[in-house]
């Protein structure tokens, strides 16, 4: 099974070396980039399965690499790191497409998690989107599998009154639990 990629875009290399290991012993694969631009070209050449995205950068920041990734690519999750008293720039972007963010300092558990659940939901949001676009999606099947039933039963109940020497249908099934003198 192929492992997970997760594109770390953070300015300050000591976080982005921290965190790479964190995941990487969580065996996920892990590619970093310095700047949002530089992230921009990760994405493309790369396809991570995450970004890991620090609000404040040179160059570009965390908010404008946002919106231009989420033009191209709106499937990828990106996590928002951010720092304490930017929280509500965080919680704009999660409004904005983001999916979830942390706050430095991060414990790396919560980093863990974060990731983990934001893979597992755009999984889960994938395989939903491709039931629902394919013509034997699970509502389909549950559908065929309905008619499928149906017609077992009214064929068993035909069968019934064959065997029972019914031809009548639903009158003879009657007439063998309701006897009563037969008129000519």
């Amino acid at each position: 099974m192929n492992k997970d990629k997760i594109l770390i875009v953070d300015d300050d290399p000591h976080v982005s070396k921290l965190m790479g290991r964190v995941l990487q012993k969580e065996n996920y694969d892990t590619v970093w980039a310095e700047n949002g631009k530089k992230g921009l070209e990760l994405i493309e050449s790369e396809s991570p399965d995450l970004v890991i995205l620090d609000l404040t950068m040179p160059e570009m920041s965390g908010e404008e690499m946002l919106d231009l990734s989420l033009k191209s690519h709106p499937e990828l999750p990106v996590i928002i790191v951010t720092a304490f008293g930017s929280e509500q720039k965080a919680v704009k972007l999660l409004k904005g497409g983001a999916v979830d963010y942390l706050r430095k300092p991060f414990n790396v558990d919560e980093l863990v998690i974060k990731v983990r659940e934001s893979i597992t939901a755009e999984r889960l949001l994938l395989q939903m989107e491709r039931a629902a676009e394919n013509p034997y999606g699970a509502r389909h099947i549950f559908l065929a599998f309905t008619a499928t039933l149906i017609g077992s039963i009214i064929g068993l109940y035909l069968s019934l009154c064959y065997s029972l020497n019914f031809h009548d249908g639903f009158l003879g099934l009657a007439a063998y639990f309701f006897p009563g003198k037969y008129v000519h």
